[in-house]
């Protein structure tokens, strides 16, 4: 396992610019008028969001936009959370956004001491980020001690590009081709081609008007060129 955490400010230390009583990169989320939430220090010197939650829908804390984990597909990672509850048994939950492709939820009952809670789970394809929201699902209070996630697999870190996709600056060989292989042109520049091969065989001289070689796509259809000789 790789020993950097990926979550920004997971011990909730650092003080948000434009509000001293909320951790910095951390957002509340759901709850109603009669919820609360507060930052507060342990007796150990470290620091918890405690929400307190009488009534209402789903209250929680979730990772802002801005300091979005960040992940590509086909990787492995590990959640860690430690929390605890007031009382025992009070409903949790652990969402973890995968970008705009999917999430995972996980569901939790904790008790009054505090608990770790740990999950390990795969990134599908198409997820360039990862969100984290912990909260309470039911009456009760619920204290958040520190977030974490790591990178299992791959443990080097990757080069994304825009896409979430890893990017490639060169290839050192390749090997025979066994199969077809789709080509997608990025760019709309006409594409020079030169093809070279030996003919063994005895053919006559060869005119454009009369002679030639037809090109078709993947779809059947012949490619027409226009007048100066480029394909379409």
């Amino acid at each position: 396992m790789t020993d950097k955490n990926q979550v920004y400010n997971s011990h909730f230390l650092l003080e948000q610019e434009s509000n001293l009583y909320f951790p910095d990169g951390w957002a509340q989320t759901g709850g109603d008028a009669a919820t609360k939430w507060e930052w507060v220090c342990t007796p150990n010197g470290s620091r918890a969001i405690k929400i307190m939650h009488p009534s209402g829908p789903r209250a929680g804390i979730i990772l802002e936009n801005n300091v979005v984990i960040p992940a590509g597909e086909g990787q492995r990672w590990e959640f860690r959370a430690v929390l605890q509850t007031e009382p025992a048994e009070v409903s949790c939950y652990i969402r973890v956004y995968l970008g705009a492709v999917s999430q995972y939820l996980f569901t939790v009952r904790l008790s009054s001491v505090l608990e770790e809670f740990t999950r390990v789970f795969s990134t599908p394809t198409g997820v360039t980020g990862l969100r984290v929201e912990v909260g309470i699902l039911g009456e009760g209070i619920i204290s958040i001690h520190e977030i974490q996630a790591w990178r299992l697999y791959p443990k080097r870190e990757l080069r994304l590009d825009e896409k979430g996709q890893v990017y490639v600056r060169h290839i050192e060989s390749i090997g025979k081709i066994q199969t077809p292989v789709s080509v997608r042109l990025v760019s709309p520049l006409p594409m020079p081609v030169d093809i070279k091969t030996p003919i063994k065989a005895d053919v006559r001289n060869l005119i454009p008007s009369r002679d030639g070689i037809k090109i078709y796509s993947s779809n059947g259809n012949s490619i027409e060129s226009t007048l100066d000789g480029l394909a379409r």
